[in-house]
């Protein structure tokens, strides 16, 4: 199912790999590449690869290292919509809502638009190390929607699934988060699909923060095309996810515009 409206503010494609045998100067270059269309660069920290959630795990450890902490850069395209992330173990592109004039520009445009940034990635490490190649690891593609609300942000239930039974006391703050298991029907590879929800108040409106992500744990999976099949069905998996999760009322404000 499609929208015409869609709630989205940003949605997020991209892979994790083996580290690549690139230096921060070596990302810099590579960077120079795509300067013309992300004219601004920032630096940032870097990113701790994703693992898979185990039952019960509790929240993220400590970690403790000496040198020269690893660099993540943005690369950020003038109108600030389309912001690509890069580090020696992770390439990523986004689409951010910048402005309520801004339409999400739909999956097929992010998906090439990530395929030439992964082929031109693959072109330069070769380039530099003829016998290295990416080796994917993850695999993820996420929507963050934030979704308008009748009442105060604690109505979360008006446009998610309601109890069905009356829930005790009154609410205070209403957060959500379910992560599922999931698998990728080709290759079977073991993947994760996270839903959460958070209120809040933008500019006195109470929405909600709706999150849907879904990452593949593949692995030997070298090769474009191959990694952009399990990018697709990472999308389908969030996109189904998000229609099965939110109310047909809510579909109905968004204008349905097909399967």
């Amino acid at each position: 199912m499609e929208f015409e409206n869609p709630p989205v503010r940003e949605a997020v494609i991209g892979i994790e790999f083996n580290p690549l045998p690139l230096s921060i100067i070596d990302l810099a270059m590579l960077t120079d590449e795509w300067r013309a269309e992300f004219p601004i660069v920032q630096e940032q920290p870097a990113l701790d690869p994703s693992t898979a959630v185990a039952p019960g795990a509790g929240g993220p450890g400590i970690h403790f290292g000496s040198g020269v902490p690893p660099v993540r850069l943005w690369l950020i395209e003038q109108s600030g919509h389309f912001l690509i992330q890069l580090q020696r173990d992770r390439l990523l592109l986004n689409w951010r809502k910048v402005n309520e004039g801004s339409e999400y520009p739909r999956y097929a445009v992010l998906r090439d638009k990530f395929a030439g940034l992964l082929s031109g990635l693959r072109r330069f490490l070769r380039s530099i190390h003829p016998g290295a190649d990416v080796s994917l690891t993850v695999a993820e593609f996420t929507y963050i929607n934030r979704i308008a609300t009748e009442g105060s942000a604690e109505t979360v239930f008006s446009v998610l699934r309601e109890p069905t039974t009356p829930l005790p006391g009154e609410p205070l703050v209403v957060r959500f988060q379910e992560i599922r298991n999931v698998h990728h029907s080709e290759s079977a590879a073991p993947g994760q699909l996270s839903i959460s929800t958070e209120p809040a108040v933008i500019n006195g409106v109470a929405e909600i923060q709706l999150t849907v992500s879904t990452k593949f744990f593949p692995t030997a999976i070298s090769e474009d095309a191959s990694m952009l099949a399990v990018l697709d069905e990472a999308r389908n998996v969030s996109r189904q996810a998000f229609v099965a999760f939110t109310t047909e009322s809510m579909h109905a404000n968004w204008g349905v515009a097909g399967e």
